[in-house]
Order: C-alpha cells, then sequence, then structure tokens
C-alpha cells in the first residue's frame, strides 16, 4: 500500500515538472543551434578575412607601393572592408564557398567567389576573386589579382542592385554599380554586368554557368565563364577571358581538366593556360 503511494506520487511529481523539463530540452536545443551557427559563422569569417587580407598584401606588392601614404590608404581600406565583412557574416547565411586552383603549363591560377544573403532580407554579399602567378616569377606578367566585392539588394526574384568596389594588381583601385541575375537550381546561373567607375569608365560584364549535382555519388562537373570589359572612354578592349572545366564531382569536391584563355589591352594580347583544376566548396 504504501509503495503504491509512493509510486503514485512520484508519476505526479513528474507529470507536474514535465512542462519544465520540455523548456529545459527546447532551451538547450536553442542553445546548442545557436553555436553551431555561431561555429559556422566564425569560420565564414575568418576565410573570408584572411583571403581579403591576402589579396590586399598581393595587390599592395603588385602595385610596389613603397610610398607611406599610399600604403596607410591600402591599410584603412583593407580595415573598413574587414569590418563590413564581420557585420556581414555574422548576420548572413551560410552558403557555400568554391576555391579552386589551376595547375596549368604556364602558370597557376585561382578563383574563389563568396556569396552570402542576410536572413529574412533582401541584402547581400557577392565576392569574386582571381589569382595568378608565374611558377618561377620570372615573367612577371603572368602575376596577377584581381578582386570584386559588391553589396547587393534583391529586387525580383534574383534580379539585384549592386555596388562595391574592384581591386586590381594592374588598375588598382576603382568604386563599381551595376546588376546581378543569378539562378541556382539544378544549375547555377550567374550575370553581373558592372560600370567601373574610374577616371575612365569601363563597362564589365561577367557570366558564370555551372553544373554541379547535389548528390551523394559521383557525378560530372561543368562550368563555363567569361568576362568582358571595354573602356568607353577609348571604346577599346580593356581585359576578357574565357574558362572551361570539365570533371568528376563528389560532396562538394571536384577535380578534372581545365583551360584559361585571358587577353589583355586594346591589342588583345592573349595567354593559354591549360591543365588539372582542383575545386572544392566550403561551408
Amino acid at each position: 500500500m504504501l509503495a503504491d503511494s509512493a509510486n503514485t506520487w512520484a508519476f505526479a511529481e513528474m507529470k507536474t515538472n514535465a512542462p519544465v523539463l520540455n523548456k529545459q530540452q527546447e532551451g538547450i536545443k536553442k542553445f546548442t543551434s545557436t553555436m553551431q551557427g555561431f561555429t559556422a559563422t566564425f569560420s565564414a569569417f575568418t576565410s573570408f578575412t584572411n583571403y581579403l587580407i591576402y589579396n590586399l598584401l598581393c595587390l599592395s606588392y603588385q602595385l610596389e607601393l613603397t610610398n607611406m601614404d599610399n600604403l596607410k590608404h591600402v591599410l584603412a581600406l583593407s580595415h573598413i572592408l574587414l569590418c563590413m565583412g564581420f557585420a556581414l557574416t555574422c548576420t548572413a547565411q551560410v552558403k557555400p564557398t568554391p576555391v579552386e586552383f589551376l595547375f596549368g603549363n604556364k602558370r597557376i591560377q585561382g578563383q574563389t567567389i563568396v556569396t552570402k544573403t542576410f536572413p529574412q532580407s533582401r541584402f547581400g554579399l557577392f565576392s569574386l576573386t582571381t589569382l595568378a602567378g608565374d611558377y618561377t616569377n620570372k615573367d612577371k606578367t603572368n602575376n596577377e589579382v584581381v578582386s570584386n566585392v559588391q553589396l547587393n539588394y534583391d529586387v525580383f526574384k534574383g534580379l539585384k542592385v549592386v555596388s562595391g568596389a574592384s581591386f586590381n594588381s594592374s588598375k588598382g583601385f576603382s568604386p563599381i554599380v551595376g546588376l546581378q541575375y543569378q539562378y541556382a537550381k539544378k544549375v547555377l546561373f550567374i550575370i553581373n554586368p558592372t560600370f567601373d567607375l574610374n577616371t575612365q569608365i569601363s563597362f564589365k560584364t561577367f557570366v558564370l554557368i555551372e553544373y554541379a549535382p547535389k548528390k551523394d555519388k559521383v557525378t560530372i562537373y561543368t562550368r563555363l565563364q567569361g568576362m568582358y570589359v571595354q573602356n568607353l572612354a577609348t571604346d577599346t578592349h580593356e581585359r576578357s577571358f574565357i574558362v572551361g572545366r570539365l570533371g568528376l564531382f563528389y560532396k562538394g569536391f571536384a577535380v578534372g581538366v581545365g583551360f584559361n584563355q585571358d587577353y589583355y589591352g586594346t591589342l588583345k594580347a592573349a595567354k593559354t593556360n591549360a591543365g588539372l583544376f582542383l575545386h572544392y566548396k566550403f561551408m
């Protein structure tokens, strides 16, 4: 009899404390989810800031900024961009960040694309960085750093207005404005026409088409992208390239063959580079 009374009391006590236990479990789940989000955000911020610092240092070297005033300007600009990058990544949704290197027959070339969107907002960030370097550093014309950082606003279903800055080892710093359209389903499609607002205004169009299925098996990976820059003041060709990739893709990693065809200046001086590429989409 006494045992039955004890069991009845224990059962009633459990029913009374059930809502409290449920709230505690929900609180633990929310805390765990928040910490996972913070970890992912911190990782994205670290990757973004490290890559940006590296690009700015490379740009400073390429431009031979021996003058302290110019160096101060670059460092001040890097500080502003790092603060902006921290603010964006701390509130932005985590999306894959593809990093790629082409080990070509002429030089090594790399590319990173950062895409972020604010949660429950139409604002976002798009950054495209390309690198190139001579294996032996004998041919300095093989060395190049170009980085575009754009803040965008989604006007209608992927159509965005953009504004930001471009960093180029040849042209230097340039404010940019323009548009972007992005479609991401089975195929990723990006078109990004912008104006470089230098003393001589240039019109630039970047296009990318990528096929990389999100499947847990080996699939075909293909990408075709291109860019064309026209100097509007002189009505001449300034810079352009065509990039092609074909390989195998598995859980974010791709490997295969690729080629880059680059053109420079009014005479469209050509540089062809082909070889093995390695590609990984960091989360």
